[in-house]
């Protein structure tokens, strides 16, 4: 024990704070150094995550004055109104609040009681930066101001299953805006939410939005549901359950251009109506790179006249040709593949995009699992000739070693050099290599080979080494 109370304060605080603040108490007897942390530094008990709700107050009163973060999922009927109670008694102090209920085993009269959740969301949040709401309910009609129309920090909200009427003024900061478009009725109809329809006068200040469950683009967006100026950045998650079938990749796009929203720095669809794909490209004046970083998806990107990211998850397989089609990525330059393919038409799409003979793909990186094989694992028959390659990138894990017949073995699988018109410069983020092999490299693959020692952002656009 003495031992323990020779221990420098702040190397007694950092261990006790990987321990969950409901459990610390049983650490109390371990010296009288860990007691004192225990019951005197209330830095401990500033981020709650799940702690038993009958055990709250206690925790939240030994984080003193601090300005806490609490996160709480409610799956028990009987904790519902001490929860929301004793949530809303420290609202003066709650910097961030996640609320998750599950309500799939409440009985009727809790399953329908509305009135705790709407007693807290209309307490004053003076300091609160961060607000994330599941109501587990398809719809509350929420009819006072949000947080008593005081949350003058408050920048990122996430709200399922409740509609707020009319403007409040606790959103008026809000820039980042996550969560639920429509709720269904009994009849299986979809309705938008009225925060949704009336976006710029509700969010002013909006930066990015998600948005998921909703029926089709035209229910959501449109000339009189318009998106605010600020806005730069939206995820649509096209949900199958929850989207009509006679959406159409056109009706989305006009939807999305009536709304103002066909300008947008970022973009990611997942599940996007066929043909919304090369239709919304086509609405770029060029695309700069191609990138396959994150499973199931393709990411395009431009440069000028200003740099915009398009990403889509589970595309159709027509819409990879009808890219192509479209001409729109003759002026690419970069190709980035960070996995292994999966699908026969991703396949094809590169096939295709690496010998249209109006593109001309100058870089192109590719990933390095740690034992140093080069993805993608695709067979030779696919393999992709350049004609006009000036740069291949490979990164993988700091300390990655690849050695020379892991790098034919990619010549003879993926990259066909052969009807390059020079030989390009082979670029190594993060690898270790021998010299031998850089010398033999050289002497029939490679202009040049630079070994650099940080791991490649796949997610970069550029990756010059002049």
């Amino acid at each position: 024990m003495a031992v323990l109370s020779e221990l420098p304060a702040e190397l007694v605080s950092e261990t006790l704070s990987y321990i969950p603040p409901q459990d610390l108490r049983h650490y109390r007897l371990v010296s009288r150094t860990f007691d004192a942390h225990i019951q005197g530094n209330p830095r401990l008990y500033s981020i709650l995550h799940n702690v038993p709700v009958d055990y709250l107050t206690r925790l939240l009163n030994l984080s003193r004055e601090l300005e806490i973060s609490v996160t709480m999922e409610c799956k028990d009927e009987n904790d519902y109104d001490v929860l929301c109670f004793v949530l809303a008694s420290y609202m003066s102090r709650i910097r961030s609040l996640t609320l998750a209920f599950d309500r799939t085993k409440w009985g009727p009269a809790a399953l329908n009681n509305v009135v705790p959740i709407t007693d807290l969301l209309s307490t004053s949040a003076p300091v609160l930066r961060r607000l994330r709401v599941d109501t587990g309910l398809f719809y509350i009609n929420f009819p006072d101001q949000l947080l008593d129309g005081h949350a003058p920090r408050l920048e990122r909200l996430h709200l399922v299953g409740l509609e707020l009427n009319g403007v409040q003024p606790a959103l008026a900061r809000v820039q980042y805006f996550t969560g639920q478009a429509a709720w269904m009725d009994t009849d299986d109809k979809m309705h938008a939410f009225t925060h949704i329809q009336n976006r710029a006068q509700y969010f002013p200040a909006l930066l990015t939005i998600g948005l998921d469950e909703f029926s089709t683009a035209a229910s959501i967006f449109g000339a009189n549901n318009r998106c605010p100026s600020s806005l730069n950045a939206m995820e649509l998650v096209y949900e199958p359950e929850y989207t009509d079938q006679s959406e159409t990749g056109q009706t989305a796009l006009t939807a999305l251009y009536d709304a103002g929203c066909t300008r947008l720095k970022r973009l990611a669809v997942y599940n996007p109506p066929q043909e919304l794909v090369p239709l919304f490209l086509q609405s770029c004046e060029k695309i700069d790179a191609v990138l396959l970083e994150k499973d199931d998806s393709v990411t395009f990107t431009t440069v000028e006249p200003s740099s915009r990211t398009f990403q889509f998850y589970n595309a159709h397989a027509k819409d990879f040709e009808q890219i192509l089609d479209t001409g729109i990525l003759g002026h690419i330059e970069l190709l980035v593949i960070g996995r292994q393919i999966e699908y026969e038409h991703e396949y094809h799409f590169f096939e295709e995009l690496t010998t249209a003979p109006d593109i001309k793909i100058k870089q192109l990186a590719l990933a390095v699992e740690d034992n140093g094989a080069v993805l993608p694992t695709w067979p030779s028959r696919h393999r992709m000739p350049f004609t006009e390659l000036q740069e291949l990138h490979l990164t993988g894990p700091r300390g990655t070693a690849i050695s020379h017949w892991q790098l034919y073995d990619l010549l003879r699988r993926v990259v066909d050099l052969s009807p390059n018109r020079w030989r390009p410069t082979l670029v190594l983020h993060g690898i270790n290599i021998l010299e031998s092999t850089i010398k033999m490299l050289t002497t029939s693959v490679f202009h040049a080979v630079m070994v650099l020692p940080l791991p490649l952002l796949m997610s970069e656009r550029r990756f010059s080494v002049q």
